[in-house]
This record gives C-alpha cells, sequence and structure tokens, in this order.
C-alpha cells in the first residue's frame, strides 16, 4: 500500500512539472511533494494558458487589472518574508526531522511554518499582478494547505499522542494568531473526516463566490484593444 502511494505521489508530482519548475524538486524530494499542488494549480489558473481563457464568460477574471497605488511594493515586501519563512522552516525541518516533533524556532510561531511562508508570499507575487484571478486561485492555495495541514495533524496526533495535543494547544495553526475562544465555542468542526472536508469545501466555495461577484462589480472591463478577441 505504502509503495502504491509513493507511486501515485511521484507520478502526480511528475505531471506538475508542466506546470511550474518546483515540481522537479518535489518529485526528488517526498519531503515536499504535498506542498506544491495547491501552488501548482495557483501557478496554471493565472498562467497564459490559464482554462479561464477558454471561456468568453470566465475571461475577464484573467483580464481585469486591480490598480491600488503602491500595491506592487507591498507584493514585493510580502513575496519576500513568506520565501525566506519557507526557506528557513524548511531548513529547520530538514535538521530536526530525526529528532521527532519540531516545536521550536519557526515551529513555536506556528505548527506549519512552511505553509505560513507559501500562503504569504504567493500572496506577495498576487499583489505584484493583480487580477481577480490571482485573488481567486489565492484563496484557492489558502484553503488547499489548510486541508493539507489538517491531515498532516492527524497523523501527528497518532505518531505524538499528548505531546503533540499539548503543543497543539499552545501554538496556532498556520497563522501567528490564537483563534478567539468564542469563535472557537461557536464554529466547531465534526471529527468526521468526510464532514470535516465538507465543511472547509462549502466555507470555501461561499467565499469564493462572495468575492468574483465583489470583483465584477467593482473592476471595470478592460479598453477594447486589452479584449481578447
Amino acid at each position: 500500500m505504502s509503495d502504491l502511494k509513493r507511486l501515485l505521489r511521484r507520478t502526480f508530482s511528475a505531471v506538475l512539472l508542466f506546470f511550474q519548475s518546483p515540481a522537479l524538486a518535489c518529485a526528488m524530494n517526498p519531503y515536499l511533494i504535498w506542498m506544491i499542488p495547491p501552488f501548482g494549480a495557483y501557478v496554471l489558473l493565472v498562467s497564459p494558458w490559464s482554462p479561464f481563457l477558454w471561456f468568453e464568460e470566465t475571461r475577464w477574471l484573467v483580464m481585469r487589472n486591480i490598480t491600488i497605488p503602491y500595491v506592487a511594493i507591498v507584493g514585493r515586501i510580502l513575496a519576500l518574508l513568506g520565501v525566506t519563512v519557507f526557506l528557513l522552516s524548511f531548513i529547520q525541518f530538514l535538521r530536526h526531522r530525526r529528532k521527532g516533533l519540531i516545536t521550536r524556532g519557526l515551529y513555536s510561531v506556528v505548527r506549519h511554518p512552511q505553509y505560513f511562508g507559501l500562503i504569504v508570499g504567493v500572496f506577495g507575487f498576487s499583489l505584484m499582478n493583480l487580477r481577480p484571478a490571482s485573488l481567486i486561485m489565492w484563496i484557492t492555495l489558502v484553503f488547499g494547505y489548510v486541508l493539507l495541514a489538517d491531515n498532516e495533524e492527524r497523523d501527528l496526533e497518532k505518531k505524538y499522542g499528548e505531546k503533540f495535543l499539548l503543543y497543539r494547544q499552545k501554538v496556532p495553526f498556520i497563522f501567528p494568531v490564537q483563534t478567539p475562544k468564542f469563535i472557537k465555542q461557536a464554529v466547531r468542526f465534526p471529527k468526521s473526516k468526510t464532514r470535516r472536508y465538507l465543511a472547509v469545501l462549502c466555507i470555501y466555495i461561499t467565499t469564493l463566490s462572495l468575492v468574483m461577484i465583489l470583483c465584477y462589480v467593482s473592476i471595470p472591463e478592460p479598453p477594447p484593444v486589452f479584449r481578447s478577441s
């Protein structure tokens, strides 16, 4: 069974080679393999061969630019910050992975600093060329990494037991802020894996729909010279 999973993972990473160069490293390094699917989707859907461009009804998602003063500068800063956090946390992971559960360094700030770095970095890249498609795919990336992290934590809980549960109580999930208690009490995800993922999917679809409606209403159409025939 483990051999089959390994084969599927490497096959999937090979497919992603067509969409982004980091997949090459992931194909060779199993520690990276599960990080790239959300990022691969982001690269695909904001690229020149984006499926959004195939249909007139969705072409505006790629063609309309969102113009905000100085947002590109903020994007560069966030992109640099995100890449730095990812690299530092990944180096730390490689150095301490054989010593058990990692709870120090950046892992004492958030439980998944590599995902946090990728989310911040890609958000920065999105701001540098801001379009509705960029926002949509960044939201997709965030939800993708939330699901990946949640799946990882189930494995960590089985492996480390009480030690991981104590660590989870003290350190935030992906973003370096603790969820307020009233939100934890009001919003409780089901323990069933299937129902949990369905709940996340419903939140994702609702968020995506609201963002698309807001973009469509508030962002003007590009001049005719920039429209695709």
